[in-house]
């Protein structure tokens, strides 16, 4: 299960990037932006679930691992939860950035 969490990571943020690398290189046209900004909000909440599952397999396997040695883990164990959790951040702050480009977008269809 650890190995399909850290597959879907992977091809969740290639995904990802593609989509914004198609902004810089100006493909997408005007009227297909909000369909890109709701796949990247749709997109970004499987790259937080993926990254929730990782931090699960991690928390089960630190179990396992004191049943059967202690070691010097203290530091390994903050590094990873530092990381997970500025991984989990960054993408909460992507999601509501595409979740606002949404909103402005609809707004700005209504006003004309």
């Amino acid at each position: 299960r650890s190995y399909s969490c850290w597959v879907l990571f992977i091809t969740v943020e290639v995904m990802i990037k593609y989509l914004l690398i198609g902004w810089e290189l100006e493909l997408y046209s005007i009227h297909e932006a909000h369909y890109v900004y709701c796949y990247l909000e749709y997109l970004f909440s499987w790259l937080r679930q993926t990254v929730i599952c990782g931090q699960d397999q991690i928390a089960s396997g630190e179990v396992l691992e004191k049943k059967l040695a202690k070691r010097n883990k203290n530091m390994k164990k903050r590094k990873r939860e530092k990381t997970h959790h500025m991984v989990l951040q960054m993408t909460n702050v992507y999601q509501m950035m595409s979740h606002g480009y949404i909103k402005a977008m609809e707004g700005f269809a209504i006003q004309g």
